[in-house]
């Protein structure tokens, strides 16, 4: 199955742009389920109505006195290299600061909740490190003074080395589909000189490329390509008739900040400018001329997916001034 296309893509931080993601827990709101064993000591309970983060309600709750193991679920697949989130709602901690998750493997994953507000719903995370051996989700709680009363929502057990946005599920897994944007130019898209603004994040590093830009003829022969590149920096290149005209990198960059990136281009002068200052020059370069598309969060082979938001694209057709760009970057 494949999640339904119901939620707006449109955040404070821009477009959110993500690869492919498949949520494997089943009933991810439903922890009245069956597949969602209640263990030792945990006891459902009927509360006063609590808005969930999708603007829902719900009423069910759990309190659990003594600590130790909460739920679980089993798995019909291994828990190597996957990452469980899900949301907190906490009415009373009862002593616990931190709730341990095991994939059936023995080894515990720790997630500090001393930090959560009361009474409002936080998204949590924890990795699964390693194959488990009975493949399981197991949720338990540090050993508490009273009575720990708390309810949960939109549990997310997904391959990936961060957690992406929610993909709620009932009897089976879901897969949501990946975001990208291919935009096809009327005749020539002469790119002979000009200036690319954009504000982008990242949202997390999985080790791979990801495509923020890529301007080209259908292939990777012409091209003008910006990318997070596997050591965490930004990385422009240009090719022209398969021949790598620029390739130059910016700083190292942290996920989850935006920045204001420009590049200005012209025949044997490129500048790639990261909020507001050029880190990164090209003298020596022959632009494309024949470019036709402009792909937004993937390569030209639908490849290499941004996993980010990207915010007030633009394009001129001429290189702007270092005070222009500074403008647009707000500095």
């Amino acid at each position: 199955r494949t999640a339904d296309i119901d939620d707006p893509r449109e955040e404070s931080t821009g477009w959110l742009f993500e690869g492919e993601g498949e949520n494997l827990a089943l009933h991810s709101e439903d922890f009245s389920d069956a597949s969602w064993s209640a263990l030792a000591g945990l006891t459902k309970t009927v509360v006063a109505s609590i808005t969930n983060p999708d603007g829902s309600s719900q009423t069910t709750g759990f309190s659990a006195t003594g600590g130790g193991q909460l739920l679980r679920q089993e798995l019909t697949t291994n828990a190597a290299n996957k990452i469980l989130s899900f949301w907190l709602y906490v009415r009373d901690f009862g002593g616990v600061t931190e709730l341990r998750c095991d994939y059936g493997d023995g080894v515990t994953q720790v997630v500090d909740i001393s930090g959560v507000p009361l009474n409002s719903f936080v998204r949590l995370s924890t990795p699964a490190l390693v194959k488990g051996g009975s493949d399981r989700i197991d949720i338990s709680s540090s050993t508490p003074t009273g009575t720990f009363d708390f309810s949960l929502f939109g549990a997310q057990f997904e391959e990936a080395p961060f957690a992406t946005s929610y993909i709620k599920t009932v009897a089976t897994a879901i897969t949501r589909s990946e975001d990208n944007v291919s935009l096809p130019v009327q005749g020539n898209f002469r790119m002979s000189e000009g200036c690319i603004s954009l504000k982008a994040s990242i949202n997390g590093f999985n080790g791979t490329t990801q495509a923020l830009l890529n301007i080209d003829d259908g292939t990777s022969d012409n091209r003008i390509a910006l990318r997070l590149i596997s050591t965490n920096k930004f990385k422009l290149i240009i090719e022209t008739n398969n021949v790598t005209q620029v390739s130059v990198n910016s700083i190292v960059v942290s996920p989850n900040t935006v920045y204001d990136i420009a590049i200005n281009y012209a025949e044997n002068n490129v500048k790639l400018f990261i909020n507001g200052i050029s880190g990164s020059v090209d003298l020596v370069a022959e632009m494309p001329t024949s470019l036709t598309t402009v792909n937004v969060a993937s390569d030209h082979a639908d490849l290499n997916l941004l996993f980010g938001h990207i915010k007030d694209l633009r394009f001129y057709d001429r290189n702007l001034t270092i005070g222009e760009i500074k403008y647009l970057g707000g500095v």
